[in-house]
């Protein structure tokens, strides 16, 4: 932002400004669509603009996904380039609540609660009545903007009356002694402008529900002296006035904000045989945003507030959109041509959603920029967020003072690397530490360990030499991981690599939450109103949730773990060779632990027993340990080595390559009175493979999410379920560039060709708002 200059408007004296706190980057989401059902994917773009235009210092977007209560459900880090990022979120398939929460931030951010994104998204469940908040029902108390201190008197002053609950109402502005003033009707929204001009002391204003319900609300209190501010706007300055009324000569202090920076913090005196002084604000420097003026006396009482949005006609752009060609067939293919002006290098997201499936034009890119997350402490109601009400937001705004970030740099960000430390135990570290000593003696390199690392779609696993850059710790500078992938350790030296470890993954470095910072208000989740009553949409849903989950695009962050067909024969034969004559010959269930792969790399058995070898057997971890509870159901189990009770703490011990077999009973035995009961059987000595155990440690780690291509145009058109989509098409990554001034998208109709409702949402490279939506 440039440096910006108060004058006086009659002595042209520059103001001195305060220290402007950093630039925080604001977050715009667009969904492709803003009702979701149970086990379908959210598909959604992502923009981070700093002063204007999209961040380009910005590399990581942290978005938070949690039930209606704020309980998280999933964490998950977005990679950022140039101000975008774009990904899928699979909503749980048994989910049962009417929306799902998310949080959205940046590093700069996240130490701000009130700067986090943050939104509530709705799902359709068709077996429950959909209910905003228990309150609705009631009469809600009417808000009036601006919340003044104090009135002048025969100053003319604006308000905006609103009615929470959005229903419409009369109202009369009436004296102390009963005389009305000002009799109003407002919109069907609940919403009316009114200016007073004061000639009494007191003023009472009094409303009227459509049915009937009475409220009085006293207006503030009317003074015969003192100070008022008033905002003008021209074509290149904004004029702010500060007016004295009566005998008064007291300093005042104006103090301005854009958004999340303070302007300027200026006393003023008015001179004896002055009324006014105005100063004046050029525009050139200003980004988009909102801009508030604050009135405080010398005591520090705030006496008023004033808003307006900063913006040249130039702010927004809208795209020019019609069909080349357009089908009526089910499953016909159309044609839309999208052009911009010519000269606009623009990145833009367009979704095309099936024409009766209602769709929240509130919540815009426009609103999240401009509106959103501004205030110290959220807005209990906000407006609905339409461009075309700007004052509207202005007088809710003008309700608080706006955040402004005490640290004055922002924190470096870049791309998260992998990070590793191995747990070893003490006897371990000894060794390793008299190994890498020994080598250093000898002049010998140190080397570290050899990491592999497989796709979830790749054919082969990759390896790599990686050193170790600290205490048994190490970081992958060569391989960024998207998605879950595979990874595989092993120590690189010979006279290490029997000794057993752990590695333990870093990767999501901010702290993980339980509970969202802002759990967006209730009566902020749009519902519309006519979903309940749609026969149209009940029966989409049908034919949808029948074929949702068959779809490969709902299957976007499953993780696919290998399995092996338990050989019975095999099983038999170690049960005779270790359990026959014993204490658990004829009960319980048992696992070739050598004849599985899978536990090759586990750690210890608790780790193995955690790939869900067991039915009912759940495993409990403890922080700062690698024993946890173990409970088949609700009973927490006894421990057997070769038929002697011992301790979870000494089961943990036993390395995987000395494990032969393992019995889980469930309850009590002829022989044991207690259950349930882990029976492990060792291998002897002398059938102890050394290659196998502890020395590979095998994992998955979820690295970044990543954009999954949608499923716009499929040349298969018998593929089941693609006729009942609701999103036609979806494409987050839409650019134009300078010599492009249009582009034409091709989308198939569902099985309904009926009216489709185009969304197209997006920023240019000067910052200027791209949108668009419409039925069609």
């Amino acid at each position: 932002m440039k440096l910006l200059r108060f004058i006086t408007f009659f002595n042209l004296i520059s103001l001195s400004l305060f220290t402007q706190a950093q630039s925080i980057s604001k977050i715009a989401i667009h969904l492709d669509r803003t009702e979701y059902f149970p086990g379908d994917t959210i598909l959604f773009k992502g923009y981070v603009v700093t002063d204007g235009v999209l961040d380009s210092a910005t590399r990581n977007v942290y978005i938070d996904w949690a039930d209606g209560e704020g309980a998280v459900l999933e964490n998950n880090v977005y990679v950022v380039v140039d101000g975008v990022f774009a990904a899928q979120y699979l909503v749980p398939k048994n989910y049962t609540e009417h929306r799902i929460l998310l949080n959205a931030f940046t590093k700069n951010t996240f130490d701000f609660p009130n700067l986090i994104y943050d939104k509530s998204i709705a799902i359709y469940q068709k077996e429950e009545k959909i209910v905003l908040n228990d309150g609705m029902s009631q009469i809600p108390e009417l808000i009036v903007y601006p919340k003044i201190k104090q009135m002048l008197l025969h100053e003319p002053v604006g308000f905006l009356f609103k009615n929470p609950a959005n229903t419409s109402f009369k109202g009369q502005i009436k004296t102390a002694d009963g005389k009305v003033v000002e009799e109003f009707e407002s919109d069907k929204n609940g919403e009316v402008n009114v200016f007073l001009t004061p000639e009494a002391n007191e003023y009472i204003l009094e409303w009227q529900m459509v049915g009937g319900e009475k409220i009085k609300t006293v207006l503030p209190n009317v003074v015969d002296h003192g100070y008022k501010i008033t905002v003008g706007e021209s074509a290149d300055k904004y004029k702010l006035t500060v007016s004295k009324v009566g005998k008064i000569n007291d300093e005042v202090i104006v103090q301005a904000y854009l958004d999340h920076q303070k302007l300027f913090d200026e006393k003023v005196i008015i001179q004896d045989g002055q009324d006014v002084k105005t100063l004046v604000l050029p525009k050139d420097g200003l980004v988009n945003g909102v801009l508030q003026f604050l009135l405080y006396d010398s005591n520090g009482n705030l006496l008023q507030k004033e808003g307006l949005i900063t913006k040249s006609q130039e702010t927004f752009i809208t795209p020019d959109v019609s069909f080349v060609n357009r089908s009526s067939e089910p499953l016909g293919k159309n044609l839309l041509r999208v052009q911009l002006p010519e000269g606009e290098l623009a990145n833009v997201s367009v979704s095309i959603i099936d024409g009766i499936f209602p769709l929240d034009s509130t919540a815009t890119m426009i609103s999240d920029l401009l509106f959103k997350n501004i205030a110290k402490k959220p807005f209990e109601n906000q407006f609905v967020q339409d461009i075309t009400k700007d004052e509207r937001y202005i007088a809710a705004l003008s309700k608080d003072e706006f955040i402004i970030p005490d640290n004055g740099k922002r924190k470096p960000d870049d791309i998260l690397l992998l990070h590793g430390k191995m747990e070893l135990k003490e006897k371990g570290k000894k060794k390793i530490e008299k190994t890498l000593d020994n080598l250093a003696e000898d002049g010998k390199a140190k080397r570290g360990i050899s990491f592999g690392y497989q796709g979830e779609l790749d054919p082969v696993m990759r390896y790599m030499e990686v050193p170790f850059d600290g205490e048994n710790s190490f970081k992958i500078t060569d391989y960024v991981p998207f998605d879950t992938v595979q990874l595989r350790v092993t120590q690189v030296e010979d006279k290490m690599r029997f000794i057993p470890f752990k590695v333990n993954y870093t990767f999501y470095d901010m702290s993980k939450v339980d509970t969202l910072r802002n759990i967006p208000y209730a009566g902020s989740l749009w519902i519309n109103p006519e979903v309940e009553k749609n026969p149209l949409l009940d029966n989409f849903r049908a034919r949808y949730m029948a074929t949702l989950l068959k779809r490969d695009i709902t299957k976007l962050d499953t993780v696919k773990i290998s399995g092996k067909i338990v050989n019975e024969q095999r099983v038999k034969d170690l049960n005779n060779k270790y359990a026959k004559s014993g204490l658990f010959s004829k009960d319980g269930r048992g696992i070739d632990i050598q004849g599985d792969k899978e536990s090759k790399g586990s750690f210890n058995l608790f780790t193995y027993l955690q790939l869900g070898k067991i039915a009912g057997l759940q495993i409990i971890s403890q922080p700062m340990t690698n024993v946890p509870i173990v409970k088949f159901k609700s009973d927490v189990v006894a421990y057997y080595i070769n038929e002697i009770e011992t301790t979870a703490e000494e089961v943990s011990y036993l390395a995987m390559n000395e494990i032969a077999y393992v019995k889980v009973i469930e309850g009590p035995t002829p022989t044991v009175s207690r259950g349930p009961v882990v029976a492990v059987y060792t291998l002897p000595s002398s059938e102890v493979v050394r290659d196998r155990g502890r020395l590979v440690d095998l994992q998955k780690v979820k690295g970044y999410t990543s954009l999954r291509p949608f499923q716009s145009v499929n040349e298969n058109l018998n593929l089941s379920g693609f006729g009942d989509r609701i999103t036609l098409y979806w494409n987050p990554i839409l650019v134009y560039y300078k010599n492009v001034a249009a582009k034409e998208i091709e989308f198939l109709n569902n099985n309904r060709a009926g009216k489709v409702q185009v969304t197209i949402q997006g920023i240019t490279k000067s910052g200027k708002l791209v949108y668009f939506q419409k039925v069609m």
